[in-house]
């Protein structure tokens, strides 16, 4: 993981002036993963009765991407 965040600057809980949430910065440096993470930027528009689905979703999907990975 190479743009890994200090646990400090991002544990707060509010963004800094400039912020943006998700950090777009981000990598894991797997680009499939990356995909998968990406989603997580639709909660912003997503209502609140419906992010755990979306949630699920991204978590299933991560699982999936560890899961193929232990299978090369």
């Amino acid at each position: 993981m190479s743009d890994v965040r200090d646990p400090d600057e991002s544990s707060s809980g509010s963004a800094g002036a400039g912020s943006s949430w998700p950090f777009d910065e981000f990598t894991s440096g797997n680009t499939d993963v990356d995909a998968v993470l990406s989603r997580l930027a639709l909660l912003t528009d997503t209502p609140v009765a419906e992010q755990p689905e979306l949630y699920s979703d991204i978590s299933d999907s991560l699982l999936a991407e560890l899961n193929q990975g232990r299978q090369v």
